[in-house]
């Protein structure tokens, strides 16, 4: 028989808030470089074209930067962050990382 969980908080660490944060696009730092010819490939032009027609599915996740009040590491969503740019969009929601982790969440 299953154990029952009355507060699941107790026993579960988030690994993200629970609410989204709208950042500037130049305040995310990311903690890779792309590969050479990235933007030019199939994958940027998808992220790019799936932008264009019904926006940001999914948000990139990031980490704040506890040195310097503002600014954030982006964990996931390398790409993303590339075709926000290139549209010239400046802000997206992003989920916020709880833990101080410098690794992709996929």
């Amino acid at each position: 028989m299953a154990e029952r969980i009355d507060d699941p908080g107790e026993r579960i660490h988030q690994a993200f808030e629970s609410q989204f944060l709208t950042i500037p696009v130049a305040s995310i730092v990311p903690l890779k470089t792309l590969p050479d010819g990235a933007r030019e490939g199939r994958t940027f032009a998808q992220v790019l074209s799936s932008i264009k027609a019904v926006g940001l599915i999914e948000a990139p996740a990031v980490m704040a930067d506890t040195a310097k009040t503002g600014s954030y590491f982006l964990l996931d969503g390398h790409l993303r962050i590339e075709a926000l740019k290139e549209l010239g969009i400046d802000q997206v929601e992003c989920l916020i990382a709880t833990d101080d982790d410098t690794y992709t969440y996929n």
